[in-house]
């Protein structure tokens, strides 16, 4: 498999689990076989992160943007890429707005 065109995936925290969980239940998925349910999660997960990272992207002002955009692209580290979100980007109002929009939209309420 070439490594290049594989997306690295972060860790998925508990929080993070449980809250996609629940939303799989409140959809009905949880009546699935395990090993489905699993690969929905990290599916959904997959989802999550990116609608997740889009919605930091878009929250930080322009000048911002552009250096969140080299970050990305430099492949600079996740730290130095977390630090930078921590010091430009409310991160609580990103995450309860993005935790809303994705189950709007994943429950069909959007």
């Amino acid at each position: 498999m070439d490594k290049s065109k594989t997306k690295m995936v972060p860790e998925m925290t508990p929080e993070v689990k449980d809250y996609l969980q629940l939303l799989m239940r409140e959809k009905k998925l949880d009546v699935l076989p395990a090993k489905l349910q699993s690969e929905m999660l990290l599916d959904l997960f997959v989802r999550y992160m990116d609608y997740l990272l889009a919605n930091t992207a878009t929250s930080l002002e322009e000048d911002n943007r552009d250096q969140f955009d080299k970050l990305l692209d430099s492949g600079a580290p996740q730290e130095e890429i977390n630090d930078f979100i921590k010091k430009n980007v409310d991160s609580a109002k990103v995450a309860q707005e993005t935790n809303q929009e994705f189950r709007d939209i994943f429950l069909g309420n959007k």
